[in-house]
């Protein structure tokens, strides 16, 4: 038998399974919820063989059937979908759980970089004499970008640990940012590390203000970009 007449033959058997065998009195007949059982796989065994060989003569259990077992496909599938839906949302928590102990052991950089902050970096060595009246060296602009920051600032030689107060003034006097932190030795050099949001910033000249613990503010000129 060809593929094309096997496909005749089993729609014809189906039709003739469904419509062939009338049962109007139902005699013989398990009741809707056992059909329903054997159909969503909860009846298995000698009983659902039983009622198998009913069925084949039973055009109403065999309808009645195919409906149950359409349903029981559709149930599967919507079970299938909350399975996968459940596991992406288990795939991300622990994905944000590990990326949080990464963060603990290589620095917070990690996690800041995952929250959509950006690292940048200062180095005010050498710019303090723009303090003083004298003139100082003709040193290169300082330069901060314009986002979400993890802002590590070189702080000055000399320049006390302790915690200091940072903001961005723009050259109409209005405070754009503020944030704090707290500045450490390391390896000899005062190193001030803090999380700034420059997005409201204009773009061109401002003012980085730092207050040092127990010192007046000192002012750097930066370009905003």
């Amino acid at each position: 038998m060809t593929n094309k007449r096997e496909d005749r033959f089993l729609s014809a058997a189906k039709e003739a399974l469904l419509n062939d065998f009338p049962n109007p009195e139902r005699d013989g007949c398990p009741n809707s919820e056992t059909i329903k059982a054997i159909a969503f796989g909860r009846i298995k065994g000698e009983e659902a063989r039983r009622w198998r060989v009913h069925a084949a003569t039973c055009s109403p259990c065999i309808r009645e059937y195919v409906a149950f077992r359409k349903n029981a496909e559709r149930a599967r599938r919507v079970r299938a979908a909350g399975l996968i839906a459940a596991a992406a949302v288990l795939i991300v928590i622990i994905g944000w759980a590990v990326l949080a102990k990464l963060g603990v052991r290589l620095g917070h950089g990690v996690v800041a970089w995952a929250e959509g902050w950006q690292q940048a970096s200062i180095d005010l060595r050498g710019y303090e004499a723009l303090r003083g009246a004298e003139p100082g060296p003709v040193l290169p602009p300082l330069v901060l970008p314009r986002g979400k920051l993890v802002l590590t600032l070189d702080l000055p030689v000399g320049s006390e640990p302790g915690n200091y107060d940072v903001e961005l003034e723009q050259p109409s006097g209005q405070i754009v940012a503020q944030t704090t932190g707290t500045a450490n030795l390391v390896n000899g050099l005062t190193v001030l590390k803090l999380r700034v949001d420059t997005r409201h910033a204009h773009a061109g000249g401002a003012s980085l203000r730092v207050h040092p613990p127990g010192r007046s503010w000192s002012r750097y000129p930066i370009n905003l970009r």
